[in-house]
Parts: C-alpha cells; sequence; structure tokens
C-alpha cells in the first residue's frame, strides 16, 4: 500500500509479490477511495465532456474479485474493508483550491455536491456485496462512524481523510475485529 495506490496498481504490485514467493495468512483489501477520485483539473477544464475515475466501477470491482482470488489461489485469506464516509462538502471545498480548478465549472460537471459522496459509497458498497458474494469476511469500518451524530469530526480539513480521532475510531473497529476473529 501506498499513497494515491488505486487497485489496478495494487493488483499488478500483488502479483509481483506472489510471484516472488510472499505468504501470509491474510491480507486486507482496502481500496476505493482513490480509484473513485477524479482528476478535478480536468474536469474543470471541460465540465460538459464525460470524466471517468481512475479506475472506474466495473473496472474496479473485476479488480477486488481478481485480488482475492489471486490471494486464495495461493492459500491466502483476503478480508475486505469498506470505506469511512466523507464529507462531500468540505472535499469539493478543498478541490476547489486546487491549481488549475474552477469551483463553478466542477460544480456544473457535478450537479450537486452530495455526488461526490455518492460516487464514494458505490465503491464502498460494491467491496461489502463482493465480500458477501465470495463468502468472505469484512471488517466494517464505516457505520461506526455513520452511527456517530456528527461523523465529520474524525474527518480532516480535505473532507476524505480520517484525523487522529477518526484513526482512534477505525482502530477499536480493529482491535474488536481481532478479538472477535482471534481463535479462527
Amino acid at each position: 500500500s501506498h499513497f494515491g495506490c488505486t487497485a489496478p496498481k495494487a493488483l499488478a504490485n500483488m502479483e509481483r509479490s506472489l510471484s516472488k514467493g510472499f505468504t501470509a495468512d491474510a491480507v486486507l483489501l482496502e481500496f476505493g477511495g482513490n480509484d473513485c477520485d477524479y482528476n478535478w483539473a480536468e474536469v474543470s477544464k471541460e465540465p460538459d465532456k464525460h470524466h471517468e475515475p481512475p479506475s472506474p466501477y466495473a473496472q474496479f470491482v473485476e479488480t477486488m474479485k481478481r485480488m482475492a482470488e489471486l490471494l486464495k489461489q495461493h492459500g491466502i485469506r483476503p478480508i475486505f474493508m469498506n470505506l469511512p464516509p466523507i464529507d462531500a462538502e468540505r472535499y469539493f471545498d478543498w478541490i476547489s483550491r486546487l491549481p488549475g480548478v474552477c469551483a463553478e465549472n466542477v460544480m456544473r460537471w457535478l450537479g450537486q455536491k452530495d455526488a461526490i459522496y455518492r460516487q464514494q459509497e458505490r465503491y464502498s458498497l460494491s467491496i461489502e456485496k463482493l465480500a458477501y458474494t465470495l463468502g468472505e469476511p469484512l471488517i466494517d469500518v464505516r457505520d461506526p462512524f455513520l452511527a456517530e451524530h456528527n461523523y465529520r469530526e474524525f474527518l480532516c480539513v480535505d473532507g476524505i481523510h480520517l484525523n487522529q480521532k477518526g484513526h482512534e475510531v477505525m482502530g477499536s473497529v480493529f482491535q474488536s475485529y481481532a478479538q472477535s476473529h482471534a481463535a479462527v
């Protein structure tokens, strides 16, 4: 894993690692955030054009499925993780300040700010569906945030990354998962 990684890039890295003999009991598969984002400068430049995220939805789902299958072929258990929710308002404000981005043009393309949230939610839901379909475990980090009265207090100013309090929530989710699956 590294900053900005998408599922297709991770699949290529995984294939290389497995061919070199990488082994593990389990691997956590948490992707989607970078996969469903957009090149906002391009969107801003041509707001009336169709734009695709780095990993179009069908490609993302197929790549995640392929990663799980590849891990299982090597005797490694895939564990899926869904995505913490984002704050579309804050993220829109954040991307609107990026070099080469005109907020009006991005808004024209989006139609409404919550389109950003829905896109990210769709990718997160696909992870849940895939885990269920394949019969593999899912670490649900999204629900504890959505259960909060104001989950936005767990996000950084950019609206997409977890702040310290958010990482503490996610850490407790992982701790609970580990404790409940210690004997598995």
